[in-house]
């Protein structure tokens, strides 16, 4: 949380709709038995699966309550 990450973004596991869909789902509902948290960021967190493969894969969780580096300004994160 020291780096801009709200308790409901990391933690929260109840939405709207059922899980995955929608934005309600925190980082923790996505992390299984068989990944790893790498980098941790303002900007996003780093989900690793099968880190101790000859090929692992990294997924980047965005923080959507801070600016991206993709998004210009007069953009929003969100929809309208």
């Amino acid at each position: 949380m020291s780096k801009k990450w709200s308790e409901a973004r990391l933690y929260q596991n109840q939405g709207r709709f059922k899980f995955p869909c929608g934005q309600d789902y925190g980082l923790i509902c996505f992390v299984g038995d068989d990944q790893k948290i790498g980098a941790v960021t303002e900007q996003y967190i780093e989900i690793i699966h099968g880190q101790d493969t000859p090929r692992p894969s990294t997924l980047r969780f965005h923080n959507p309550d801070v600016p991206q580096p993709w998004l210009r300004k007069g953009e929003s994160n969100h929809e309208h």
